[in-house]
């Protein structure tokens, strides 16, 4: 979060199980910090190794844009990456 609220990024990756803060907890705070500041959206990928329709469900309600599961192949990642940014998802500088 810090980092985030220090620099502006093209795109995220959203481990939703991590320590401390999960996934959807930053994802919540990162839509709550660009509302309050007028910061633009920055697009938020969850990875998870949940694949239920519930955890996919509650990652776009929070205001992730995508979610992958893992494990993720490096080739499936960037074709997915490729996709993402040809749909004008993420603006490459």
């Amino acid at each position: 979060m810090e980092m985030f609220q220090k620099d502006a990024y093209d795109l995220i990756l959203m481990d939703i199980e991590m320590p401390i803060m999960d996934g959807i907890e930053a994802t919540k705070a990162i839509r709550k910090i660009e509302r309050e500041s007028g910061k633009e959206r920055t697009p938020v990928i969850a990875l998870t190794a949940f694949s239920r329709n519930k955890e996919i469900e509650i990652c776009k309600a929070v205001g992730c844009d995508e979610v992958l599961k893992k494990p993720l192949k490096k080739a499936t990642f960037l074709a997915f990456l490729q996709e993402f940014i040809d749909s004008g998802n993420v603006t490459q500088k």
